[in-house]
């Protein structure tokens, strides 16, 4: 039973409370990149998430309404912020979704 679930795991089959930063141009992860989640109605910074290798990100929030901001890392290390949402309602409690910066 467990090396099926590691399975799963690796696999990914439990993708669906995921997101995911791609570069919209050549559609490739942008890997280890910063998401910043800010409170819309104060601004201030609630948490923040570095993607994965592959790009993907797990961002659990309480039930409101934010902002979020993507950093991508330069080659030298270095960050850039390429991209700010809309306002993002979110009512069970995950922030996910395809964001192609």
């Amino acid at each position: 039973l467990y090396i099926i679930l590691l399975v799963m795991k690796e696999v990914g089959l439990n993708l669906s409370k995921l997101g995911s930063v791609v570069d919209k141009n050549t559609k490739t992860p942008l890997s280890f990149a910063i998401i910043r989640v800010f409170s819309y109605e104060l601004g201030n910074e609630v948490i923040h998430k570095i993607a994965t290798e592959k790009g993907f990100f797990y961002c659990l929030v309480p039930n409101s309404s934010f902002y979020i901001t993507i950093e991508k890392k330069n080659p030298e290390g270095t960050y850039t912020q390429v991209f700010k949402s809309e306002k993002i309602v979110v009512t069970k409690g995950v922030i996910k979704g395809r964001f192609e910066v």
